[in-house]
């Protein structure tokens, strides 16, 4: 298996475990989104602004590989698409959507993986990585599904990502109160062992009605500096790094609107919550950072210009491309050059019928006949159509 830390960093690293780091900012300054200060700047941002192309790829309807509608995901490689579902074990696609394989078995066997697992990839070295949060097991396979030689990390885990360079960051296993000598985030390497640590302060969610504290779960995702780290219990965006560094790259100030620990009192979250920001989530592309919330059971979207640091009110991305569908960036990637999206057939088909795929200012009006073409030849019953997105 590759690995490229040497045999003096292992040695250092078998005996080293930093269990709280402060984060050190990239120069010349960490950037800031201030939601109170934002006027209403209004910015249309176009597909072309931010893309090289945007593909169609309709998956192969196969008896192995039927996706559903629960929490299905599509993540991008530059040759394979791979959808993960929660209730069902990860598959492999090609760009013409060909079904190709599966990886491992669902259930609670020892080589066996369950609901809600967590994926990740080094294609370089083609490994698949999949968590299985019952036993914090990272089980590994080639590409050709094999099962190559597992990952113990020494903390246990819930949820984790590929940084490359042989590194991973975990999101650690807490059932209470966080303590501060603690870390809830570690970055660790193929054999288990940990080399940096984040410590974030407060608490879990406590829920009311079971009467225990549940778990927090971040969101991570690949960006141009490394993977980025959401962790629903501060304002700020963190990247972990190849370097093994956790640093911060974004601070968001969200002032009085700002949900203590993302609503972690429960009397807040059923008195209050919609005075405060919810489902807040960000997407980093080399010129832009894409942030999105829920306040007062409203979305909002904004995108925080990287050349002049300014804010602006966004709506969807407007595909001037093609003339298909407007949407929003989403949060898996690969390398941050490349992003894709599931899309329904019958959510297709009825904005097509409603004129929504009429748009003639676009770049590639032949395209558009050709997309729309393409969806009145697939029926209500096939797979989603995968929505590939390159990035400039």
């Amino acid at each position: 298996m590759p690995n490229k830390i040497n045999s003096l960093y292992l040695v250092t690293i078998s005996v080293l475990v930093i269990i709280s780091c402060k984060p050190r900012a990239f120069d010349p300054s960490i950037e800031n989104f201030t939601f109170t200060e934002v006027p209403e700047r209004r910015r249309e941002i176009k597909l072309s602004e931010i893309a090289e192309d945007i593909h169609y790829v309709p998956l192969e309807k196969h008896q192995d590989a039927l996706i559903g509608s629960r929490n299905a995901q599509v993540i991008p490689t530059d040759k394979y698409l791979f959808v993960s579902q929660s209730d069902r074990p990860l598959l492999m696609f090609d760009y013409k959507g060909k079904y190709l394989r599966t990886f491992g078995k669902f259930g609670r066997g020892p080589n066996e993986y369950g609901l809600n697992y967590s994926f990740s990839h080094d294609i370089s070295s083609e490994r698949i990585f999949i968590l299985n949060k019952q036993s914090g097991k990272i089980q590994v396979f080639n590409l050709d599904g094999k099962d190559l030689e597992p990952i113990y990390p020494e903390k246990k885990i819930i949820q984790f990502e590929y940084i490359g360079n042989d590194l991973f960051i975990g999101c650690v296993q807490t059932d209470n109160y966080i303590n501060p000598k603690d870390t809830n985030y570690i970055i660790f390497d193929s054999h288990g062992r940990i080399y940096n640590g984040l410590h974030i302060p407060g608490t879990t969610i406590f829920n009311y009605k079971q009467n225990e504290a549940v778990q927090i779960t971040p969101t991570f995702y690949h960006s141009p500096n490394g993977v980025n780290i959401i962790t629903n219990q501060n304002d700020s965006i963190f990247t972990a790094t190849a370097k093994g560094e956790i640093l911060i790259s974004l601070i968001c100030n969200f002032g009085k609107f700002s949900a203590p620990f993302n609503i972690s009192d429960p009397s807040i979250d059923r008195k209050e919550k919609e005075k405060f920001i919810r489902s807040f989530g960000t997407i980093e592309t080399e010129k832009f950072w894409f942030i999105g919330f829920n306040l007062s059971n409203k979305f909002h979207r904004y995108i925080l210009d990287r050349s002049n640091n300014q804010s602006y009110v966004s709506d969807l991305i407007i595909n001037d491309i093609d003339g298909g569908p407007n949407f929003w960036p989403y949060y898996r990637n690969h390398k941050a050059k490349k992003f894709a999206i599931l899309q329904d057939i019958l959510y297709l088909k009825q904005n097509k019928d409603a004129g929504k795929f009429n748009n003639t200012d676009i770049e590639y009006p032949k395209r558009n006949e050709e997309f729309k073409v393409l969806l009145d030849s697939l029926s209500l019953t096939d797979n989603p159509i995968v929505i590939v997105v390159d990035l400039k």
